[in-house]
């Protein structure tokens, strides 16, 4: 632990800079061009789904800065180490300005069981995450990225991931779109059970992320992450999603999902490796 908090301040010192850098970058581009005829630029509207795509696959590059939330809310349905109905909520806030592109993710699970003797206990899995990525070409992006994890099913307290890694764009048109990331990162887990000893481990964590636009009111959306131990090739973890975006509307959508994940070696000898959700989510996007 005191080696992470200082190098989750140099990521954010980094971020920060670069923003700042970029911001006083086109603010003197800008006073430079003010003299000149100006193009016209292309507003948030004609954008499309801009958090989905490289900043420099648009030209001109857009200036302004781009937000986007997005919500969710929803019940699961779940076996696995935490059987029975959950309720689900979560949001990500996607920030771009220029190149630079801020995504953060935040996930909550809670599930209420009751015990035979009447009294009922909580569990809940939390999840953060941050990615600033730097769009070095149309089709190659830098990054880095620090995950946060706490899942009560499991006693762990909290899973720290912090890494560097590039982000490749495969696929980029009107039907799909793919992209899939390599990184290299160093994981600290600690645990509330006595018998569960906490540590420090070098990971490799992969990812894909696709997209595909069946109708103009229905998506797929498909999701992969896979962390494989460096300490210890015989160790890895994955997680796979794979779901429906139908749209109600320009801002409100149902999206059913399919969510699994497996721990090759669960903590616990008597824990399942493979837990397995089933949600139905209502989904607000502006």
């Amino acid at each position: 632990m005191r080696h992470f908090f200082p190098r989750i301040i140099a990521i954010f010192i980094i971020a920060l800079t670069s923003f700042l850098f970029v911001v006083s970058s086109n603010a003197q581009e800008e006073s430079r061009e003010s003299e000149v005829p100006k193009e016209e630029k292309p507003v948030k509207k004609e954008l499309g789904r801009w958090w989905l795509k490289n900043a420099r696959t648009y030209n001109p590059l857009p200036k302004q800065w781009l937000f986007h939330v997005q919500g969710e809310g929803g019940f699961t349905r779940s076996t696995g180490n935490m059987g029975g109905h959950t309720i689900l909520g979560g949001a990500i806030l996607v920030v771009r300005k220029s190149v630079f592109t801020n995504y953060a993710d935040y996930k909550v699970y809670r599930q209420k069981i009751e015990l035979t003797d009447g009294n009922s206990v909580v569990f809940e899995i939390q999840s953060f995450e941050d990615a600033f990525r730097i769009d070095l070409t149309s089709k190659i992006s830098g990054l880095i990225g620090f995950m946060w994890d706490k899942d009560e099913t499991k006693y762990l307290t909290h899973r720290y991931i912090y890494s560097v890694g590039m982000m490749f764009q495969l696929m980029d048109n009107s039907k799909h779109k793919l992209s899939t990331m390599g990184a290299y990162g160093s994981q600290n887990e600690e645990f509330e059970h006595d018998s569960l000893v906490s540590h420090d481990t070098g990971i490799l964590y992969l990812s894909d992320n696709y997209t595909g636009i069946i109708t103009k009111s229905l998506a797929l959306e498909q999701e992969a992450q896979l962390f494989l131990d460096m300490s210890d090739s015989d160790f890895y973890r994955y997680i796979f999603k794979i779901g429906l975006d139908y749209k109600l509307n320009r801002q409100l959508s149902i999206v059913p999902q399919l969510s699994v994940e497996y721990n090759s070696e669960p903590a616990f000898e008597e824990s399942k490796k493979s837990d397995v959700m089933q949600r139905i989510n209502i989904r607000f996007s502006f």
